[in-house]
């Protein structure tokens, strides 16, 4: 099976500021997070 991860992040790029520093806090806690920027060709 492909990757697999803890949760699908859904969000309005207008909030992308916003949402960084949350993304970057669960990566450090270890928590696979799937959102387009990154996983989305």
């Amino acid at each position: 099976m492909g990757n697999q991860y803890d949760i699908f992040f859904s969000y309005a790029h207008t909030y992308q500021k916003a949402v960084k520093p949350l993304l970057a806090a669960l990566a450090v806690k270890g928590i696979k997070v799937f959102h387009d920027e990154t996983e989305m060709p």
